[in-house]
């Protein structure tokens, strides 16, 4: 009984974990990819 809880929560766990690094890896790539987009629809061009 104790068993299987402790093996859901562990499986919870660690796919919260993938499921976070998934997230954060998808907005640093969307954030890093978008950011010279952004800079420029604000007006604030990176060569002055």
């Amino acid at each position: 009984m104790w068993n299987s809880v402790i093996n859901m929560i562990g499986m919870c766990l660690i796919g919260g974990k993938y499921m976070l690094m998934l997230i954060l890896a998808t907005t640093m790539f969307f954030s890093g990819s978008f950011s010279t987009e952004m800079i420029m629809m604000q007006g604030g061009d990176p060569t002055e």
